[in-house]
């Protein structure tokens, strides 16, 4: 994948040599080695007592802010996250709203209970909030369905006050603020960003369900995140069929993770890997302004996984993919994935390549890009 000649793919991945494996290895002989017959029993639903007061301790730290363990719930990753609020709070035939652009695999979770996407354009620190209110008079959503924290695909971080509001909203029209947050933890070192979203859930009428994933923070196998939320929004969820017939919904594996959070090595690698990201970002963005036309432009993210570009007038993004994909071995996502109106956006992703893997990509992007700016050039002067 990393040689000079072969096809690079901007996917938003982790790096697979930064993976922490020999931490984990560490940690597992560290579990097994205790020898206890009721870790390897189905679990309490929500997880067992030990690894959500690792977690709420872990959190509690890194979030400034407390966390408690009956606040939270072991779910398999952030998809299955979704398809549990989904499953539980929704109905066929539910609105349910998202910002515009969002995660473009969101979708199919919410096609599979056939609920009806409605999409709320966004600003530079969030939705915008006036389109979101007009939006609620005429709709009646279950859902809002939100990435707050160096959002997927843009970068953008939703502001303290935004937020408020949004709790606001959820109270006086009775819906559930689902706040994905896998990368809260990520984002980069000395940059200020608001709490989680479950901070500005002060009323009595609780509202806001947050996703968290240890799949950006240790490795996507192990299919484990949370759902931090109050006891009474987790309450539906723990009563579902399937977690009541099976229990826990990972308990061999959130053993595991609790030894990697009780021995610091969740927390180093939390550390290692911000640091490896800003790394990777900051020569994606050297690399932009390097061979990229003035033409184009691109958002500043403050942690996460991914930026977006914004081509120049007139260049598709499907225009762009296809010519990258067959002449230059190169491949993104188009913008077209991830909302209306966003055909003249690129998402680029500097979470799994290196620094010179990253450049490489980014000018075989330009090089394509250079391409069909020639031909419209070369169409418009025809057409005079």
């Amino acid at each position: 994948m990393t040689r000079t000649g072969c096809s690079k793919t901007f996917a938003g991945y982790p790096a697979p040599l930064e993976l922490p494996i020999k931490g984990l290895r560490k940690a597992t002989a560290a579990k097994m080695a205790e020898d206890d017959p009721e870790f390897f029993m189905y679990g309490v639903p929500e997880g067992f007592l030990e690894f959500r007061e690792s977690l709420a301790s872990f959190l509690s730290e890194e979030y400034g802010f407390p966390v408690s363990s009956d606040e939270l719930m072991a779910v398999n990753g952030s998809s299955g996250a979704l398809d549990l609020i989904c499953k539980v709070y929704t109905q066929g035939g539910d609105v349910v709203f998202t910002e515009n652009p969002t995660y473009f695999l969101a979708y199919p979770t919410f096609r599979d209970y056939d609920l009806k996407p409605i999409e709320v354009p966004m600003d530079q620190d969030g939705v915008n909030i006036e389109a979101f209110e007009e939006l609620l008079l005429k709709y009646k959503p279950k859902l809002f369905y939100t990435i707050p924290v160096a959002h997927n695909p843009t970068g953008r971080t939703t502001s303290s006050e935004k937020r408020k509001r949004i709790v606001e909203l959820a109270v006086k029209h009775n819906f559930k603020v689902v706040a994905d947050e896998v990368y809260q933890l990520l984002c980069f070192e000395g940059v200020d960003i608001p709490p989680p979203f479950a901070a500005f859930d002060h009323n009595n009428e609780h509202c806001v369900i947050s996703i968290g994933s240890f799949s950006k923070i240790l490795a996507p196998a192990l299919r484990l995140g949370w759902l931090q939320a109050h006891p009474s929004l987790l309450k539906p969820i723990l009563a579902c069929g399937m977690i009541e017939s099976g229990g826990c919904l990972n308990p061999l594996i959130c053993g595991f993770v609790q030894k990697t959070i009780d021995m610091g090595i969740l927390k180093e690698n939390v550390v290692a890997t911000r640091r490896a990201l800003f790394g990777r970002c900051d020569r994606l963005r050297a690399s932009l302004r390097k061979y990229m036309p003035k033409e184009a432009s691109f958002e500043e993210p403050i942690g996460g996984y991914f930026l977006i570009v914004k081509l120049p007038e007139g260049i598709k993004s499907l225009d762009l993919l296809e010519e990258a994909n067959k002449n230059h071995k190169v491949s993104f996502l188009p913008g077209t994935s991830f909302g209306k109106g966003f055909d003249d956006y690129i998402r680029l992703s500097f979470s799994y390549y290196c620094g010179d893997d990253l450049e490489t990509g980014v000018k075989r992007i330009a090089d394509a890009l250079n391409v069909l700016m020639k031909k419209q050039g070369n169409a418009a002067t025809e057409e005079a």
